[in-house]
């Protein structure tokens, strides 16, 4: 049977944002601070978006090991978060938070150089924060994403959220 609303020939653009949740020993959470689009110096989880084809798992371990020089395989999915397209064109999409574990405390972790060409690396800080400071280190939604990917950890289960908040609710 054929749908009229869509063609799976030409599907709508949708980027898919793979980030980690790593821990210390001291329960606090890896955040980066990006370079591009932060005026206000927010942090958040490391990752990137999913290149054509690339499997999510493999594009947050890549992710991963390109922003903070840790090799770490994801252990499983904790949050779906869905992100409207945006007014300038960016496509809309879902950020996937993978568990990625914890690793001891005063474990390395290598910012990524600029590229070739650039002056400003993409990454220009990392922190270590508990969940109770996140708030005012990372932007709302972003807080609201982690608090919701540590929730699911405990739980075992996967948050469905939009832009942070609880997707069901706001149906």
């Amino acid at each position: 049977m054929a749908h009229a609303d869509t063609d799976p020939t030409n599907p709508p653009p949708l980027r898919s944002g793979c980030l980690g949740l790593i821990v210390n020993d001291d329960a606090e959470i890896l955040v980066v601070r990006p370079t591009y689009n932060n005026p206000e110096g927010y942090y958040q989880l490391p990752g990137g978006a999913a290149g054509e084809g690339e499997k999510p798992w493999a594009a947050v371990a890549r992710e991963v090991r390109e922003e903070t020089g840790l090799h770490l395989t994801p252990l499983r999915l904790l949050v779906l978060d869905w992100i409207e397209a945006k007014p300038d064109g960016r496509a809309a999409g879902q950020n996937l938070v993978f568990w990625c574990g914890r690793i001891p405390g005063g474990t390395p972790i290598t910012l990524p150089e600029p590229a070739p060409g650039e002056e400003q690396p993409e990454l220009d800080d990392y922190r270590w924060v508990r969940a109770t400071d996140l708030d005012g280190v990372c932007a709302p939604f972003q807080a609201r994403r982690i608090r919701a990917a540590l929730q699911a950890r405990i739980h075992g289960t996967v948050a469905e959220l939009i832009r942070g908040h609880d997707a069901y609710a706001q149906l």
